[in-house]
């Protein structure tokens, strides 16, 4: 950690309100603000990487950009930095396809095969056809859908399977609902599966410790279409079908769209 008398000195900014408002405008993050080094009163502190990304803001002004423009520059190099780490990152399905497990009779099989298992076997209990079964396996392992759920679980997003016979996505849980509702599927059924069970299964036989529980959560909220306007309600799971609507948190956000602003014909 820097504190900001250290930036001030590395960078030759003369006043503390310089870096308040960096902050304040999304330039550098907001500090945490800690006991000063001799012991009496406040100083704020910054992260390491706050201090070079605050000299580099100082030597691109000395080149004519203004500091917005400095800032947008570091950023999209920090980005592109970030970009090209990943890429050279191998993906979690090929690791696992690496790693393999000794069976009990010899036979072998790579730890991508136990998550795959056990996925297909979760599968089992919601899909009879076993043609439906080894298509979603296939397009499953084709479009590395395992690297993306796993990615999701390190973001604290609930990982959910949606699978309409042909296309395969994988989405945080709070996401479906908006998919199925902006964009439903005429005429298709889909097969929707939480991967937390098996994804807990194949962590456990690995002997390792499973991250549960999501850090997000889907708001309880409805929009519904009342003549010419849209009303949001927020929802309570009780009732005989589940939920019910919050009468007293209604409140109109907006015009709602008229059919033919949807480029519809009205009838």
């Amino acid at each position: 950690m820097v504190n900001s008398k250290e930036i001030l000195e590395k960078t030759g900014l003369k006043n503390i309100k310089t870096l308040t408002r960096w902050y304040q405008k999304g330039i550098i993050p907001p500090p945490h603000v800690g006991t000063h080094p001799s012991g009496h009163g406040k100083i704020a502190y910054w992260q390491d990487w706050v201090l070079d990304f605050c000299v580099k803001i100082i030597d691109l002004r000395k080149l004519g950009y203004s500091t917005s423009e400095a800032a947008l520059v570091l950023n999209y190099e920090k980005t592109r930095e970030e970009l090209e780490a990943i890429k050279k990152k191998p993906r979690v399905s090929e690791i696992l396809a690496q790693k393999k497990v000794l069976l009990k009779g010899g036979r072998s099989v790579s730890l991508l095969d136990v998550f795959l298992v056990l996925i297909i076997d979760e599968l089992k209990n919601l899909v009879t056809e076993k043609t439906i079964r080894n298509a979603l396996a296939t397009k499953f392992n084709q479009q590395n859908s395992l690297d993306l759920a796993l990615e999701y679980l390190d973001a604290g997003f609930n990982p959910v399977l949606m699978f309409d016979g042909f296309n395969l996505g994988i989405y945080p849980d709070f996401v479906l609902s908006h998919l199925l509702s902006h964009k439903p599927a005429e005429g298709k059924s889909n097969v929707v599966l939480s991967l937390l069970k098996p994804l807990n299964r194949a962590y456990s036989l690995l002997g390792k410790e499973f991250k549960t529980g999501s850090l997000a959560y889907p708001t309880p909220k409805i929009r519904i279409r009342q003549g010419d306007v849209m009303v949001e309600y927020d929802l309570a799971f009780a009732g005989t079908n589940g939920f019910k609507l919050i009468r007293e948190s209604a409140k109109t956000i907006g015009v709602a769209e008229t059919e033919d602003k949807l480029g519809k014909k009205p009838k």
